[in-house]
């Protein structure tokens, strides 16, 4: 199919919004974009949308709001995914808080199905349980003062990526939302035998260049404060992760690693409290 039948074979529904030729040429373009963008660990901005979906379609021919919302008509019912903007970043640096005001969106389940819904915001969990050949965290075995016991690691680029980063999320979580980064890489170094000094498998890039990584991508906020002639860098839980691995997604993380599938009162009043710092306090006798 010719990417003109592609458009026409669209607008010829007419349950969906309908725009201009170019408008739906566009935000074809735009679902290509944020897919391409989301798969490849890119912050999916306006001026990355606008930089591969406009490329040949002068600005003024196709609002962009008209395309987005286009555009999420299409993911929703194709994929039961929509593009939403993400609140404004704010982040500390040198005892000054600072608001970003570069917009930014990130890919978001709309499935009503809890089961089905469950699937697709768990990615990170199945992901990161095949990132190692065992349990992520396992609590039944010390590895950090053996070697050979550390479980092989995935030679899949996205496996590895995801599977870091929840980790690294998880950590933070249960740290009060509040990390700072020697702490953070002498916990990945203890657990998961991360060397500092040694470029990770498979991503090729250091620790410390893949926290910058997640920072990029909104998965983790990162904070420098300079004290004297020294720089403490910090970390908290990004606008990304806490919208793909929610409360109720890392609840039933926990349940699944401390083999807690019922989740008793006390162990989820315990979880709760602790995640608190990260999203907020749950009242009394609230269910989640």
């Amino acid at each position: 199919m010719t990417e003109s039948e592609e458009h026409s074979d669209y607008e010829a529904q007419p349950d969906q919004p309908q725009f201009g030729s170019s408008t739906s040429k566009v935000a074809v373009k735009v679902v290509r974009a944020a897919l391409a963008l989301n798969n490849s660990n890119i912050p999916i901005t306006k001026a990355n949308l606008q930089r591969h979906a406009w490329e040949d379609v002068p600005f003024g021919r196709a609002n962009f709001q008209q395309a987005l919302n286009l555009a999420n008509s299409i993911l929703n019912d194709t994929f039961g995914l929509t593009i939403e903007e993400l609140p404004p970043k704010k982040s500390l640096n040198d005892g000054k808080k600072k608001e970003s005001k570069t917009q930014q969106y990130i890919l978001v389940n709309q499935l009503q199905d809890p089961y089905l819904k469950f699937q697709l915001e768990s990615q990170w969990l199945s992901k990161s349980n095949a990132l190692f050949q065992s349990e992520l965290m396992e609590k039944r075995h010390d590895y950090r003062n053996n070697k050979e016991l550390y479980p092989a690691l995935s030679t899949d680029e996205g496996l590895v990526f995801s599977g870091l980063a929840l980790a690294i999320v998880a950590i933070i979580m249960v740290s009060n939302n509040h990390i700072n980064q020697v702490e953070l890489i002498k916990i990945m170094k203890e657990t998961f035998g991360v060397d500092p000094n040694t470029e990770l498998e498979v991503l090729n890039i250091t620790i410390e260049e893949f926290l910058k990584k997640l920072d990029k991508t909104d998965y983790v906020n990162r904070s420098c404060i300079k004290n004297d002639n020294e720089e403490v860098v910090e970390y908290s839980v990004g606008r990304r992760a806490k919208s793909e691995f929610n409360r109720e997604s890392f609840i039933a993380f926990t349940q699944i690693i401390y083999n807690e599938p019922d989740g008793s009162p006390e162990f989820l009043a315990q979880i709760n409290a602790t995640i608190d710092a990260t999203f907020g306090t749950v009242a009394t006798g609230e269910q989640v």
